[in-house]
């Protein structure tokens, strides 16, 4: 309710009732929380316009916005401002909150450098903390800000991989300081190993990738029994998948130690399998998780589907009725809550696409029966979806209804009308997105019913978005519509 309040503030502003600084402290973390950093300027700049005490819980409040806001120039700037005390003529001193809040900007903003600076700045000692009367204090060593443990996090968590590990080690060594002494916990190592995965893409060499891999798992190391726990585990696990070492990943799930694997643990690892075709190994991965409790969630699906769907065994590749037999077996052991597209949501895609692949093969192994039986079974997994459904799932379903033979053009224009649908890329009137709408049409103009495939364009095409995206239907179900006509 910002808008509210401000409306609020500007009534009181009209009026004589006299404005106080206090009012404008929870209006600067409403923008905080909103993310309005040009409305929590203005209630800086209106506060200096009225000669209201500007403290330095407003200036971190404010701080707060422009870190969320990922603008750390204009945090910089105005910690300068604080630093040489021009902040509306008053001076306030920077206090801890005030520079972590600055690096956290630094960090949203991705700008290693001017956090390394900053920090830097700070343990030379160019920050002091604030003497009682509200003067700085510049004789005293005590008065020194220094960093604290988020000071370091915070700056590990927008570094590059070696980076990191120079930081952690730095760390370490602090409990050799006589003061100052800032030793790693479980969230430092977290950050640190978090960044190792961030810097790993498909462009770098195998050995460029495995080097990174080497100081993830050196981070673990260091961690040790202290500082290990499921977040920096799941850390290294999605590192070794990122990479591309399901060995690693799997080392890591089975040798976790002063904790037990979450699902996140357990989805790094399917992950890593499934990148390499190793279905049988997923599965096995899959019920493992299911067994201990632990919830799936779209990830897991999505990945056990991809394990099934591309699975270097050439036999269960070259077979959709054993691949729907694989994914009808997950299925049937997914609770309502999974069968929510939600959650479950790629599962069902994988298995209706298998369907329509049964129902589209010309070969041998798929007889006018096998093919009857995968329509009723597509559209009994269709139905088994539990709430809403989303647009994936039904053009999938739809894709069914076309690829049949004869085709279902009926079932087809029933679902595109009855089904309640997730609004997410759909933008036509009836939230029906391009593609639904072609698998429907198509549908309708293999069966010959032209006429029907034409409502269907009037009732659900969008023809303001049609230059955008090149028509309301692909060029396949306008050729199969206009061939029928």
């Amino acid at each position: 309710q910002i808008n509210v309040a401000l409306s609020l503030l500007k009534e009181l502003q009209k009026s004589s009732f006299p404005l106080t600084s206090k009012i404008y402290l929870p209006l600067l973390k409403a923008c905080a929380n909103t993310r309005n950093v040009n409305v929590a300027q203005s209630l800086i700049e209106s506060m200096k316009e009225n000669s209201l005490r500007i403290t330095i819980e407003h200036m971190n409040s404010y701080l707060s916005v422009v870190a969320k806001c990922k603008e750390s120039a204009r945090a910089l700037e105005i910690l300068n401002e604080m630093f040489d005390s021009k902040v509306g003529d008053q001076a306030i001193v920077p206090n801890l909150i005030t520079l972590n809040t600055v690096l956290s900007a630094c960090a949203n903003s991705d700008d290693f450098e001017s956090a390394r600076d900053l920090l830097e700045q700070i343990k030379e000692g160019r920050f002091k903390v604030a003497a009682r009367g509200g003067t700085n204090s510049r004789k005293s060593r005590e008065d020194v800000i220094r960093p604290d443990i988020v000071s370091y996090n915070t700056v590990i968590s927008c570094a590059d991989p070696q980076m990191a590990l120079e930081l952690i080690h730095e760390m370490r060594l602090s409990r050799r300081n006589r003061d100052g002494v800032v030793l790693p916990n479980s969230v430092s190592f977290t950050n640190a190993i978090n960044r190792c995965r961030v810097f790993i893409n498909k462009s770098q060499s195998i050995d460029e990738r495995d080097a990174v891999l080497d100081i993830a798992l050196t981070l673990l190391e260091l961690a040790g029994d202290d500082n290990v726990n499921v977040y920096v585990y799941s850390a290294a696990i999605w590192t070794a998948e990122a990479v591309g070492n399901y060995q690693v990943a799997c080392s890591l799930l089975c040798g976790m130690k002063n904790c037990t694997p979450n699902n996140v643990c357990y989805d790094g690892v399917i992950s890593s399998l499934a990148q390499h075709g190793l279905h049988r190994e997923a599965l096995y991965i899959y019920y493992e998780m299911k067994k201990k409790g632990l919830s799936a969630t779209r990830k897991t699906y999505q990945k056990v589907a991809f394990a099934v769907r591309n699975s270097r065994e050439s036999e269960l590749f070259e077979s959709l009725t054993r691949q729907a037999a694989l994914l009808e077996g997950v299925l049937s052991g997914m609770s309502d809550r999974d069968k929510e597209v939600a959650i479950g949501g790629p599962l069902f895609e994988s298995l209706l696409a298998v369907y329509g692949e049964i129902l589209s093969s010309s070969n041998g192994g798929s007889g006018m029966h096998e093919k009857q039986r995968a329509f009723r079974a597509a559209r009994m997994t269709f139905d088994s979806i539990v709430g809403s459904v989303d647009d994936a799932c039904l053009t999938a379903m739809l894709a069914v209804c076309s690829a049949a033979s004869p085709s279902n053009w009926n079932e087809a224009v029933t679902l595109l009308h009855s089904s309640d649908i997730i609004c997410g890329e759909a933008r036509g009137p009836g939230k029906v997105t391009k593609r639904a709408l072609s698998n429907a049409v198509i549908a309708c103009a293999k069966a010959n019913e032209w006429g029907e495939g034409l409502n269907l364009i009037e009732l659900y095409g969008n023809c303001s978005v049609a230059s955008k995206s090149n028509g309301v239907v692909s060029i396949t179900a306008m050729n199969l519509l206009i061939r029928a006509c």
